[in-house]
């Protein structure tokens, strides 16, 4: 095990106070394997986001929390290393309300006996809208907003943000992944956590305006995450051209890719990543796998996409290279990642 991993218990060992009484009441909560793979799945995609974050973060253990529409990825997509430089968990909302169990989560995060708990909206009004502000605010919270006019200025804002916050441990180091696809992006984020590294949102074909001046002034490694068919040629031509460099991360798909980026992760020396923790989500579809990079991130781990009905070859090869971790978990119920696709990658994690 890595000398920066803290120990770990695998999820057939984890204690959870009163299962047999919270199974006959019908609650969400982690579903165990011994020795092998367990599950985050709740109820729906607000259920699942809080049993990762219950997972990873203990009572009163952090002053924030991100919280990004359970409904809509870009915004998401780019608050990885905001989460990252918070420490703070991802969790979800509609429009106009937040789920009662997700205000329950973020009372239990943030420590009100030391100060009041801030929570940070990812987007604008069209995603996250003011009867959430209201809300928040009402329960004794302080709300800020990071937003732009579309979703490559909100990723512009929270870079920004950072350049603000880290000031002379600004390392100029930045990912650029496709807004307007998930799975790159989501693949990327448990990375962008661990070292606070901004993920900036660019379409295909070209870097927009206000991303290539930031770059410009601020940036010295940029790191391409997908292959062509996401982020063209022309893309890394033009970072090219600014005198930034960086490598193209990336496979033949989407789940290639993201092996390709958990083996760059391991193997890059300042990102503490290890495969003791894999994290596991789908390549379809996108609400769970938002909240379940963040908590690989949180837990210095990997994350591998997989189709919900079986799982990929290049994911399997990548367990069959890291077998025994300490933890792995998949993130959401059979909708997202089946339990023959589960039990196809336990086989060959846990042989």
């Amino acid at each position: 095990m890595s000398e920066h991993k803290r120990q770990r218990r695998r999820p057939g060992t984890r204690l959870v106070v009163g299962v047999a009484l919270v199974a006959l009441l019908m609650m969400a909560v982690p579903a165990l394997a011994q020795d092998g793979i367990g599950r985050f799945g709740g109820a729906d995609r607000f259920d699942t986001a809080v049993l990762g974050s219950q997972s990873e973060w203990g009572d009163d253990s952090t002053n924030t929390v991100v919280l990004a529409s359970a409904f809509s990825y870009p915004d998401a997509l780019s608050a990885s290393a905001l989460c990252g430089e918070l420490r703070a968990p991802l969790l979800l909302t509609s429009w106009g309300s937040v789920p009662d169990d997700v205000m329950d989560e973020i009372a239990r995060v943030t420590p009100f006996d030391a100060a009041t708990g801030r929570v940070v909206l990812i987007g604008g009004t069209a995603v996250i809208g003011p009867p959430v502000v209201t809300q928040l605010e009402d329960a004794g919270f302080e709300v800020s907003r990071i937003a732009g006019d579309d979703r490559y200025e909100t990723s512009l804002a929270i870079a920004e943000q950072l350049l603000a916050a880290q000031d002379e441990a600004w390392t100029g180091e930045v990912w650029l992944a496709r807004g307007d696809l998930f799975p790159d992006g989501i693949s990327v984020s448990p990375y962008a956590y661990q070292i606070a590294r901004p993920v900036l949102l660019t379409p295909g074909d070209a870097i927009p305006s206000g991303i290539a001046a930031f770059m410009e002034d601020n940036v010295n490694w940029a790191g391409i995450v997908g292959g062509p068919a996401a982020i063209s040629a022309d893309v890394v031509a033009q970072r090219n051209a600014m005198g930034i460099d960086g490598p193209r991360i990336s496979g033949d798909d989407r789940y290639e890719t993201s092996v390709a980026l958990a083996e760059y992760a391991l193997g890059a020396g300042g990102i503490p990543a290890s495969a003791e923790y894999i994290g596991i989500a789908s390549g379809e579809d996108f609400p769970d796998a938002l909240t379940g990079g963040i908590v690989t991130g949180q837990a210095d781990g990997v994350l591998l996409l997989s189709r919900q009905a079986s799982a990929p070859q290049s994911t399997l090869d990548f367990a069959a290279a890291h077998t025994d971790p300490d933890e792995a978990w998949v993130f959401g119920g059979h909708r997202a990642v089946s339990e023959d696709a589960r039990a196809q990658i336990e086989g060959v994690l846990y042989p």
